[in-house]
């Protein structure tokens, strides 16, 4: 079992070389199980494995070299997982940074940002749960094109949970065909994880049954 440290791809390779001799879950289960013991990263020099997300922008600019990487990564709320995800083939999205610059951490409306936002309501539509200037931006955005529901959930998701405990953790990989079967694989069983330690599934829609 290797030691997990802050972006080592060993985890990846680890986990990937599991699923191909299909004992995937107990795999995850021993890394997961010390990726929640672990420490968080911190400016001091910390190499911990978990970023507190608002030390986001910190551990960024400190260790871009893991940020320009592309990879899995996994988001958390204290001791339990809830989301996993991976970088994307698109231009702006093919590494860490920009992943979640686009997506989590660093634009106006990005999911941790807009997490600070939501107020929780008796509501339908997830919509009204956020100001006015969030909604207004919402249509905007899909009006031209651009459904940001699946970010809103995820906002919701973590101000319920409590955003000031929610967490990351990077997995990165230099082949970009292993990244993406890799997560199919991994959230099914990651799901079944939390199911078993009688937490609730993870967020993830895509793959997740």
């Amino acid at each position: 079992m290797i030691k997990l440290k802050l972006g080592n791809s060993e985890a990846f390779e680890e986990l990937y070389q599991s699923m191909i001799d299909e004992n995937l879950y107990d795999v995850y289960s021993n890394i997961i199980e010390e990726l929640l013991k672990s420490k968080f990263w911190s400016i001091e020099g910390n190499d911990a494995p978990r970023v507190n997300w608002q030390d986001g922008d910190d551990c960024r600019k400190i260790r871009e070299d893991i940020f320009k990487k592309s990879g899995l990564y996994l988001w958390g709320y204290r001791t339990t997982p809830r989301y996993i995800g991976i970088t994307t083939g698109r231009k702006t999205e093919g590494s860490f940074s920009g992943r979640f610059s686009t997506r989590y951490i660093w634009q106006k409306y990005s999911q941790c940002e807009l997490a600070q936002l939501y107020v929780k309501k008796d509501e339908v539509d997830i919509i009204k749960c956020f100001p006015k200037e969030v909604q207004e931006w919402y249509e905007d955005s899909r009006k031209k094109g651009t459904n940001y529901t699946a970010r809103l959930r995820g906002a919701a998701d973590f101000a319920e949970h409590g955003i000031n405990n929610v967490w990351f953790s990077l997995f990165p990989s230099d082949n970009k065909d292993k990244i993406g079967e890799l997560e199919k694989a991994l959230i099914r069983e990651a799901n079944k994880w939390n199911i078993n330690h009688g937490l609730n599934r993870l967020i993830n829609k895509q793959h997740n049954k």
